[in-house]
């Protein structure tokens, strides 16, 4: 029986601006020794994948928002008859982000909340302005007609 991906959540980058505490990912602002590939190379690994199967994509990371060519990855996916996903914490979302998101042709972008307050996400996400963060997020997606989902991770320290 011949295997044909339906979805790959594709780790962009092991950078990130947080340092949730559930995260199995040495995420830091800089890797030594482990830096980003190159768009090149992006760009031929979706021409790898687009020539055997037509899966959804999500980049993810690390926070793929990092990565200043993340958009051209999504559209360059996009143009090979690729679903382009994106999973966020949320912090970086700006205007200048949701029109790029919009140019791009991602279809959809996952959002990390948990906690139902400030408290308890700021704390499980290493970061104050964290909870402000996403629901910003989600303010200006909702203006930018750009379709999201929340997704959550439970643990002892979070599951109230």
């Amino acid at each position: 029986m011949e295997f044909k991906p339906k979805w790959v959540a594709w780790e962009i980058t092991r950078r990130c601006n947080l340092r949730c505490v559930h995260c199995r990912s040495s995420s830091e602002m800089e890797i030594q020794g482990h830096p980003d590939f190159s768009t090149e190379q992006a760009f031929r690994i979706i021409d790898d994948i687009a020539s055997y199967a037509q899966p959804v994509v999500v980049l993810s990371g690390g926070e793929p928002l990092m990565r200043e060519d993340v958009f051209e990855i999504a559209q360059y996916g996009t143009g090979k008859g690729l679903r382009m996903c994106l999973a966020t914490n949320g912090t970086l979302i700006n205007e200048e982000r949701c029109k790029k998101i919009k140019e791009s042709c991602i279809r959809i972008v996952s959002l990390s909340l948990d906690g139902s307050t400030e408290e308890v996400h700021d704390d499980f996400r290493n970061e104050k302005g964290a909870f402000a963060g996403i629901v910003n997020a989600t303010r200006l997606f909702r203006e930018h007609g750009i379709e999201f989902i929340i997704n959550s991770s439970f643990t002892k320290r979070n599951q109230e």
